[in-house]
């Protein structure tokens, strides 16, 4: 088991250029085996799963678990997913 480095919590930026996601990215101690991106279901946040981020942390997998648009931390109505399209983009693009 690899240990956990950290938490973080920080905005990134969409490619649509609509306001900012916000992410909670879980480090591990060593160098990553990969790294994962999650996105929450419907009227959820990021902040629910990370427990399941540490859990694969602890394994070697950097964890990226996103807010979707208000959602969360995200700014936004909340509840309300305007174009699943452009969001389906956007975090696409954070992927990469």
């Amino acid at each position: 088991m690899t240990e956990v480095r950290s938490l973080e919590i920080r905005p990134a930026a969409r490619a649509s250029g609509e306001a900012d996601l916000y992410r909670r990215v879980v480090r591990t101690e060593r160098t990553p085996q990969l790294r994962a991106v999650f996105v929450h279901g419907f009227a959820e946040h990021a902040g629910r799963y990370e427990g399941f981020a540490r859990r694969a942390a602890s394994a070697g997998i950097e964890m990226h678990l996103l807010d979707l648009p208000g959602q969360g931390r995200s700014p936004g109505l909340r509840g309300l997913l305007e174009d699943a399209e452009t969001v389906a983009h956007d975090v696409a693009a954070i992927a990469h």
